[in-house]
Formats: structure tokens, sequence, C-alpha cells
């Protein structure tokens, strides 16, 4: 769900305005920060993804 006052992109369109790259610069921004707070904030998000296993080895889908 979009933060009050964002706008969402128009996935319809096949171009992206200056707006769109804008919010979009903005969201990969605070993900990135989100994610790389911390050693843990990383793991856990590769965790999450599949692509370590619980115990934080590489799983067998990405070559572990």
């Amino acid at each position: 769900m979009p933060k009050s006052g964002t706008k969402l992109i128009d996935r319809q369109s096949r171009v992206w305005t200056s707006a769109d790259a804008k919010i979009f610069e903005q969201r990969a921004a605070e993900f990135t920060a989100k994610v790389t707070v911390s050693p843990e904030a990383a793991l856990a998000y590769l965790k999450e993804l599949g692509i370590l296993t619980p115990t934080g080895k590489l799983s067998k889908k990405y070559g572990g």
C-alpha cells in the first residue's frame, strides 16, 4: 500500500514519466535503506526471498 500522498506508477503505460522515475528512485532508496540498515536486516531479507536457508546457507536453487 502506498504511503499517503504518493501516486502509484501507471502499470498499464509502457512509458514512464519523469514523475514516475522520481517516485521509483525514492522508493528504491527507502527500500535499500531498510534492508541494508544492518547485516542482520540484510540476511533476514535474503532468507525471506529464499536465497538463503533459515540457517543462513545459500539455498540449492541458487547453487548452495
